[in-house]
């Protein structure tokens, strides 16, 4: 990654530039920013100018052998670290045990977040860490000298996920760094970090991304439409990483989208239930990790209705696609029915986890839905 690929951050780009060139390199410095704004791609961006052996004046050469190397994530002197999912496999106990993972994901997308790689190393809901185990590891490594370049670095991705006897050894080497070390911590929680982590590391503050900065990077490097990519960047808040997911995932959010519209004219037109069970046996025949998916859509949709119902329309953020259906429905999603419809979806996620019968809890679901939106509003 050089600074060159980074979106926006004109400024602060130039001022990291600027601290190396003149030789004022704190020897860990903490790179904290919401998910999308490139905190990450900022660190490996400044990694490889510290390695780069023909700097230039706003940014690495590209062509050395340092920045061939950091550019695909194999430099000697350049150690990641990073939360991983030891119960996925017990034999897996360090990062470098998913170093071949991590790089896949990165180079596919370098404003990745941290769901982006939980899914990459398994498809259930568990908690990453940074384990003790690795503590040891990152000791051991920082202890030999650099391979090929003057600084070894040690780029620890949400330092935040350590747990505590692996930050108190981190702490350790911080206060008594091995000469020719660099620390570059990325987090987007820097509070969850040990008080005493963050007052030896120099702060580095990734701000989101503007709309703009947003908008350009889509029209000239995504083919997107001018007026997609501004509703795009409106929507995603500085975050490019979702910018990513909806222009990536437009299949599956059209998925969702159509059986949600087509679920609800089923539950509220009882006339229409005719053509219900074969849209139960669709879907039904999907997986239930995508049927849980498309129930949370659900829920999200609701609470988007409701919104809209209570006159609150500048907290909705939904696709045009979603707007069209949404104006006419919310009318039917009230105080009186939102909380007990997201309670008939939840317990069928939970149904669904437990391995019921899914067109038994889609058909059950329907009755109840139905009745809930042929509620009778009370008079006040």
């Amino acid at each position: 990654m050089f600074f060159k690929d980074i979106i926006g951050h004109s400024e602060l780009k130039n001022k990291l530039i600027h601290n190396v060139n003149i030789g004022r390199l704190s020897h860990a410095q903490l790179f904290s920013g919401l998910e999308g704004s490139g905190n990450l791609a900022m660190a490996m961006a400044m990694a490889t100018y510290i390695h780069c052996t023909n700097k230039q004046e706003n940014d690495s050469c590209g062509t050395c052998a340092a920045c061939i190397k950091n550019k695909k994530l194999v430099h000697p002197d350049l150690h990641l670290s990073f939360p991983i999912v030891t119960k996925s496999s017990p034999t897996k106990k360090v990062s470098d045990d998913y170093i071949q993972e991590f790089r896949k994901e990165y180079l596919n997308n370098p404003y990745m977040g941290y769901f982006n790689w939980l899914t990459s190393m398994t498809n259930e809901v568990k908690n990453a860490l940074i384990t003790t185990e690795e503590g040891s590891e990152i000791i051991k490594k920082l202890s030999l000298k650099t391979y090929e370049s003057e600084y070894k670095i040690l780029l620890m991705w949400f330092p935040e996920k350590m747990n505590v006897q692996t930050a108190n050894k981190l702490l350790k080497i911080l206060e008594e760094p091995p000469e020719k070390t660099l620390f570059l911590l990325v987090s987007e929680y820097p509070e969850g970090l040990l008080p005493t982590i963050i007052s030896r590391v120099q702060k580095v503050h990734i701000p989101v991304l503007t709309n703009k900065d947003i908008e350009q990077e889509l029209i000239s490097n995504y083919n997107v439409p001018e007026e997609n990519a501004i509703f795009i960047a409106n929507f995603c808040e500085g975050n490019f990483n979702l910018a990513l997911e909806i222009i990536n995932n437009s299949e599956e959010e059209n998925f969702n989208l159509i059986n949600f519209q087509e679920w609800m004219r089923f539950s509220f037109n009882r006339s229409k239930q005719v053509a219900l069970m074969p849209w139960i046996e669709k879907l039904a025949s999907f997986s239930r990790e995508k049927q849980k998916e498309f129930l949370s859509y659900c829920m999200q949709a609701i609470r988007k209705n409701l919104l809209r119902t209570l006159s609150i329309e500048s907290m909705v953020r939904e696709m045009p696609a979603e707007t069209s259906f949404n104006i006419k429905f919310h009318n039917f999603i009230h105080a009186y029915n939102c909380g007990n419809i997201l309670a008939i979806l939840d317990k069928a996620v939970l149904d669904i986890d437990r391995n019921g019968n899914s067109k038994m809890i889609f058909l059950d679901c329907t009755l109840q839905i139905s009745h809930q939106l042929n509620m009778k509003v009370p008079i006040a």
